[in-house]
């Protein structure tokens, strides 16, 4: 009974559905995707606005690796996405392992090559985590699109 009982638990485990519910919290919007195995979004609500943020977040079940892109097209060490896992990441330069951000890598190419991978690994699929992305636009000038971009996959069913 008892060996019958953990094989039942590692088959719930093994067998969870991948699940992505995405909450772009009005600050986001849905663009043209350079590539069809992801949706694509790009911050709206703070473009060419000084000293804002624009939050969205994504929450994933299911996965023991998880992997999306980024990119961001500003001035290059002022205007940059930042990504955190469950937290809103910081402005912090001591990141943890679970913050990354786009600083100084601002790229104007569209393509899907120019969008930086993000991955978290060793995730537990029975539990839900929650992805931050912030573009955060400094108080100086307006340069490029003053945009950060974000594609997420679809989830497998």
């Amino acid at each position: 009974e008892t060996k019958a009982n953990e094989y039942h638990k590692a088959s719930k485990e093994w067998f969870v559905s991948e699940e992505i519910t995405i909450n772009t919290n009005n600050e986001w919007s849905y663009m043209d995707s350079p590539n069809p195995s992801y949706r694509a979004f790009q911050s709206s609500s703070n473009w060419h606005i000084p000293s804002s943020t624009a939050t969205m977040s994504f929450t994933i079940k299911g996965y023991e690796q998880f992997t999306f892109y980024m990119r961001s097209n500003g001035e290059t060490n002022h205007d940059y996405l930042m990504v955190g896992l469950d937290s809103k990441p910081t402005e912090s330069e001591n990141k943890s392992e679970n913050e990354f951000n786009t600083k100084g890598k601002s790229n104007g190419d569209s393509s899907f090559d120019s969008y930086k991978p993000v991955t978290f690994n060793n995730l537990n699929k029975s539990r839900s985590y929650t992805i931050y992305v912030v573009y955060r636009k400094d108080k100086t000038e307006n340069m490029a699109n003053d945009r950060g971009y974000v594609l997420i996959p679809y989830a497998k069913q």
